[in-house]
This record gives structure tokens, sequence and C-alpha cells, in this order.
């Protein structure tokens, strides 16, 4: 043989085995979902949320009505076991970051410390404007209430 057709068939069993790859690789791509339409989701309660997870798990594993029958009550038990978990975590967080942040306002003079209570409040802001919802250290209520509406604090020359 001649080193054209030994370079011919090299070439050729390179190609064979690109389209084999593709084929395979396209075979075995994962369903396609519909994309979500662009720019920010509307905010949803936990319920819709949870009601969406759940659609979506019913539909990818495409279950059966009696599947969906003994599925629900444990996604539904799991579901809640997690949202606990995230609350005591969010709570554990804050506490934290409160504790953290009091002992950092020690050091810094009054300029300062309006500084950083305006960071804590953009921080607030930010975390409910994700979570949809506000479950911080001492509110109340299902959701609780947002940082906002509770009493300013006290800078360090007395006044709000």
């Amino acid at each position: 043989m001649t080193k054209t057709k030994i370079a011919l068939l090299v070439a050729l069993i390179f190609l064979a085995g690109g389209v084999a790859g593709a084929g395979i690789a396209s075979a075995w791509k994962p369903a396609r979902t519909t994309p979500a339409p662009p720019g920010p989701r509307p905010p949803e309660g936990p319920e819709a949320f949870q009601k969406r997870i759940f659609s979506r798990m019913v539909e990818r594993l495409q279950l059966t009505t009696n599947q969906v029958m003994q599925i629900e009550p444990v996604f539904r038990k799991g579901w809640e076991e997690v949202h606990a978990i995230q609350d005591r975590s969010i709570k554990e967080v804050e506490a934290a970051v409160k504790k953290n942040h009091e002992e950092i306002g020690k050091l810094l003079t009054p300029e300062q410390a309006t500084k950083l209570e305006e960071m804590d409040r953009e921080r607030e802001k930010s975390f409910r404007e994700r979570r949809g919802h506000w479950r911080g250290p001492g509110r109340s209520g299902p959701g609780g209430s947002p940082p906002g509406d509770m009493p300013p604090k006290e800078s360090k020359s007395g006044t709000p």
C-alpha cells in the first residue's frame, strides 16, 4: 500500500468515527424542555413553586395516575422538611450576620456604622427579592414581615 492509500484509509476511519459519534450523541440527548421566556419571572408563592416542581416531576418521569397518588404525599412531606431546614438555616445565618455586624459596629465611627446599617438594609432587600418573602430572625407571620416593617435601629448618636 502506498502512503496515499494509508492516509486516505486513516482519514476515512476518522470520518466514520465522527459520524458514529455524532449519531450516538444525538440519540442520547436529554429531552428539551420549553425555555423560560426572557426576563425576570413573576414572583410566585411557595405553594405555586411547589406545584410547578411536582408537575415537572410528573411530566419528566411520565408518572401514572396511581404513581402520582402514591408519590405526591411523599413529595409534600419531603418538601416540608426541606422548607423547615431552609427556615432554620436562614434564621441562623441572619443571627450570625447580625451578631457579627454588632461587633463590627463597635469598632466603627458613627458615619461608618450608618453605612453598615445601610448595607444591611440593601442585603435584606436583595434577599427578599431573590427569595420572594422574608423569614429573618424575630419576624412574625407565615412569611415574616419584611425588614422595612421593623422600627429603625438607633445609631450611636441616639437618633434613628
